[in-house]
């Protein structure tokens, strides 16, 4: 049992608070996840993002900085990688608002998905959240 003038500090899911951020917009509610649905297919389904952990990699007592992977499912490269853009100038411009500090880490990739077909387009960011007391 804990004293009780010790407070345990626990960090945030910034990936939960991204995917929220995200389902915001009509656009994106049926259309984000933490995987991909079932039997999805780019060239039946269109487009899905994913939005996964890469791990925490830093904070201290009172915030966690973990970084977040964003990927864009698609049937062709335009409309991945504009997807990509739109969901990169959201979160860099809008993050803010929602009580997320976002840094691009990797920049924008847009490649072939050997396993699904279409194409997946991809970024990082490092999210900086602040620890909840408990």
């Amino acid at each position: 049992m804990l004293e009780k003038d010790k407070r345990l500090f626990m960090s945030q899911d910034a990936t939960a608070k991204v995917r929220e951020f995200l389902t915001q917009n009509e656009a994106f509610k049926k259309r984000t996840s933490a995987t991909l649905p079932l039997k999805y297919s780019p060239q039946k389904n269109g487009w899905h993002v994913t939005v996964q952990s890469d791990g925490i990699i830093s904070g201290g007592k009172g915030f966690t900085v973990e970084v977040v992977r964003v990927t864009v499912h698609s049937y062709d490269i335009p409309s991945a990688t504009r997807i990509m853009r739109t969901i990169d100038a959201a979160l860099i411009s809008f993050g803010g608002r929602w009580k997320l500090g976002v840094q691009a880490s990797t920049r924008i990739i847009t490649t072939p998905d050997s396993k699904l077909g279409g194409y997946v387009s991809s970024a990082t960011y490092n999210i900086f959240v602040n620890r909840i007391a408990l």
